[in-house]
């Protein structure tokens, strides 16, 4: 009955609708025939006539359907394949030892997650099955499930429903809902042209050290991985990718998959489309730039500060040590693979790396993080404001409320979750680890990364189930998993107006 009153209430007077609003708590203690006493008698009629005429029907919808909606759609897409994914890494067929249901968990959290944390060696510990699903979900995460899903709905001749545009609209950023259709196909071709290219580069330069079957898998594996910026490999006898830490070939395609992959399948598509400068979205400017200028100031960090350290580049010819620091330069930003060991980096390096991490790839990509165009339009209102400018602009154009409430409310949840997800660590695994190795863990963890300072299989359990949280809450969004808990309602304070008043700062 309170849907009807909604409706009805919105032909009625603010006055009317300010006494109606008031009244809502009476809906909830007496009923709605408590609550409908604000109504005048013709307005009550208009009601009964209305329910009469059919005009006024209750909401006769699944409850399922009722609670489901974008933001809680894009959360249980993740969760559901997790979740799948935990339960075939369970599967004997998918393990050469033992492994616990908490091992399978965070394993499949951390590929669909695209994070890259491990508590297992995946080349030792899984099968060739095994693999295989972790590759499977590295896709999915990566790519997104509806997507996937979308682009295959497009393939079978499915026409999309307006929910179904509403729920890929805002799992890709709030894209404009024209175009919808042929941008999940896009996609979906998109990364399947990338990919080619990277498994082909790939296997041609892995074929000069292992059998063409095993070059091929491990071209594959890796491609996809440095696309989905997942981190996750499979090579056997060492950290990470730091076999090929002399191999410039490899680690320029692996950090050329893992840029392409962190700007984000708009991007790519509108740098394709418009072939010019001037003609790119403003945001696409936007992720570019500030991509380019991360990128840049990541390799000149790691060449000043690693140069002479030989447990990092010290001992490398001029060429590997330019390709090692840009190749880390992309992977700190989401993708995770390293081709030396973390832990020997320097302190102002180490720094360095949490602060990339923390910011992340770009919006509608495969990476996490809080994203770049979060940071610039955090940087250009935060200049706007120290030089009392009323107005935020951005290529002539002016940033909207909503969007710096947005930024900051993403860097904000960032935060404190850091902070929240630290104090757990803390009290979880404080007595065997440094402060500094937990928040490089738990950094990693949010933004999807997955460096590490070699501590991850050793923590407790309550220390992994943190990371599982946050791996998730990184990849899903912290903006995205919170409002998947509220309800949406746009016009509940329409047409009142509120007392302004200041705050002391």
């Amino acid at each position: 009955m309170e849907q009807i009153i909604d409706f009805i209430i919105r032909g009625i007077s603010p006055e009317r609708r300010r006494g109606y609003n008031s009244s809502r708590g009476a809906v909830g203690r007496g009923g709605w025939r408590g609550g409908i006493k604000c109504f005048t008698l013709q307005e009550s009629n208009s009601i009964i006539v209305a329910m009469k005429n059919g005009v006024l029907k209750i909401d006769k919808k699944p409850i399922v359907m009722r609670f489901l909606n974008q933001t809680r759609i894009i959360v249980l897409s993740f969760l559901i394949v997790i979740l799948v994914g935990s339960g075939l890494l369970m599967l004997p067929c998918s393990h050469t030892e033992s492994i616990t249901y908490l091992d399978a968990l965070f394993t499949a959290t951390s590929a669909t997650c695209v994070t890259g944390l491990t508590t297992i060696e995946l080349s030792a510990a899984l099968t060739p099955f095994g693999q295989v699903v972790v590759l499977l979900l590295v896709q999915i995460g990566g790519m997104g499930f509806m997507t996937l899903a979308s682009a295959t709905f497009v393939l079978i001749g499915h026409r999309f429903t307006l929910r179904e545009r509403l729920n890929m609209r805002e799992y890709l950023s709030g894209t404009d809902m024209s175009g919808l259709r042929s941008l999940a196909v896009s996609v979906v071709k998109m990364t399947a042209i990338i990919e080619g290219a990277g498994v082909i580069l790939l296997t041609a330069a892995f074929a000069f050290e292992y059998s063409f079957g095993t070059a091929l898998w491990y071209g594959i594996f890796h491609s996809v991985s440095a696309f989905c910026n997942a981190g996750l490999d499979i090579i056997s006898g060492g950290d990470s990718v730091s076999l090929f830490s002399g191999n410039a070939f490899v680690l320029v395609v692996l950090a050329l998959l893992i840029v392409a992959g962190g700007l984000g399948f708009i991007v790519i598509g509108d740098v394709v489309k418009t072939h010019k400068w001037k003609k790119l979205r403003i945001d696409s400017k936007i992720v570019l730039s500030v991509s380019g200028v991360l990128l840049l100031v990541g390799t000149l960090v790691y060449m000043i500060f690693e140069y002479n350290n030989p447990m990092t580049l010290g001992n490398m010819s001029f060429g590997n040590k330019l390709a090692n620091a840009f190749f880390f330069s992309a992977s700190t930003r989401t993708a995770g693979f390293a081709s030396f060991g973390v832990g020997e980096l320097s302190p102002v390096s180490r720094t360095v790396t949490i602060a990339l991490m923390f910011i992340g790839a770009s919006p509608a990509s495969t990476g996490g993080g809080i994203k770049t165009t979060t940071l610039f339009v955090l940087i250009v209102w935060i200049s706007a404001v120290v030089r009392q400018k009323k107005l935020t602009v951005i290529g002539m154009k002016k940033v909207g409320g909503e969007v710096r409430s947005r930024a900051a409310t993403v860097l904000v949840l960032a935060i404190t979750s850091l902070l929240v997800a630290q104090i757990l660590l803390m009290g979880f695994d404080g007595a065997r680890c440094s402060y500094e190795q937990l928040l490089f863990e738990a950094v990693s963890a949010y933004a999807t990364v997955g460096l590490s300072l070699g501590i991850t299989a050793a923590l407790s359990v309550g220390g992994k189930l943190t990371l599982v949280m946050l791996m998730f809450m990184g990849r899903v969004g912290a903006y995205t998993l919170f409002a998947s808990t509220t309800r949406k309602n746009d016009d509940a304070d329409a047409g009142i107006k509120y007392q302004e008043f200041n705050v002391m700062m």
